[in-house]
């Protein structure tokens, strides 16, 4: 039997943290995504999705030089502007997406003019990615810089629905309703 420590998170107990904990301990690497608990909707966070360690300086080096369009879409997402947060050039297996919601298992891919001659490269490593449960969105480079409103919109729906499979109640806090 393992025993749990009983010293209180940063905050105190909630529901989610101890769940998190919970299912950290009993079921490594494979507790859900979320559900339910006493009619307080919970997202486990962060589910660790193996990457080869080589690609942690490349993912770096490709922050510091992002295309416009990645630039641009970015400064839409970044910090918790949808409700939840997204990292920029994420190694997952192989590859590196262009931004990552751990949280929700969701990657987006701005796919620029080098992409028109790799059409098969391209879904064979979409197909590997979603084989880990990962939730992927691709955007043409013409789409964010001209039509960065349908962009986001479209981004937005995907987190809501994702969320709505989580957690049918839809009760989450902080995330941004659209108007």
């Amino acid at each position: 039997m393992k025993y749990i420590p009983l010293t209180p998170f940063k905050g105190g107990f909630t529901p989610e943290k101890t769940l998190s904990l919970i299912f950290k301990i009993y079921f490594p690497g494979k507790y859900p995504l979320g559900g339910d608990y006493r009619g307080v909707p919970y997202i486990l966070k962060n589910r660790i999705v193996p990457y080869r360690k080589d690609l942690k300086e490349k993912a770096r080096s490709l922050r510091k030089d992002s295309t416009l369009s990645e630039v641009l879409l970015w400064q839409e997402i970044r910090k918790k502007q949808l409700g939840v947060q997204f990292h920029r050039q994420v190694p997952v297996l192989d590859y590196i997406v262009d931004f990552y919601c751990h949280e929700l298992m969701l990657a987006i891919e701005v796919n620029g003019n080098s992409h028109e001659w790799k059409i098969s490269y391209d879904k064979r490593r979409l197909e590997r990615i979603e084989t880990q449960g990962i939730k992927v969105i691709v955007f043409d480079d013409l789409d964010v810089k001209q039509n960065m409103k349908w962009v986001v919109n479209s981004i937005l729906e995907k987190v809501n629905l994702i969320r709505q499979q989580i957690s049918p109640s839809g009760d989450y806090r902080g995330v941004k309703q659209e108007k």
